[in-house]
């Protein structure tokens, strides 16, 4: 016997020991039957009929969220969070346009950082995109 063959039969070996107990039931003759599995009956000691009610009564409208509530995340506003990534220090007008100086780093239009993309440089403002989240950092004075 090959290597394959031997790890083929213990597979079937286990799972047989495993499911002994189901296998036993299904060819077992007599009042043992399994168990109904129509509906699921809350643990002992617990009491689900007032949730089970609610659920009964609502309509299948009111359960669900709609398409403009999966996009966006109503726990917590995000910008703020982004903000305090960037620390912008510096922003001069060049010849090639404005560059900024964000987090010790000199930036133009067009940079990445952090996973955001500078959209545009101003006097005392960059904008900044990332898949939907739009910042605008303001220069320290």
């Amino acid at each position: 016997m090959n290597r394959q063959t031997i790890m083929l039969i213990a597979m079937v070996v286990g799972l047989g020991v495993f499911f002994s107990d189901t296998i036993m039931q299904l060819f077992s003759k007599g009042s043992a039957a399994l168990p109904s599995l129509s509906k699921p009956s809350a643990p002992k000691g617990i009491d689900d009929s007032a949730i089970r009610a609610l659920l009964d009564e609502a309509r299948a409208d009111s359960l669900a969220f709609g398409p403009d509530q999966w996009s966006s995340d109503f726990f917590q506003d995000r910008t703020k969070l982004f903000k305090s990534w960037f620390k912008v220090t510096g922003i001069s007008k060049g010849p090639s346009g404005y560059m900024a100086i964000v987090n010790e780093e000199i930036i133009k239009e067009g940079h990445t950082m952090l996973g955001f993309r500078v959209t545009k440089i101003q006097d005392d403002h960059v904008h900044m995109i990332k898949n939907k989240d739009k910042i605008i950092l303001e220069l320290i004075q």
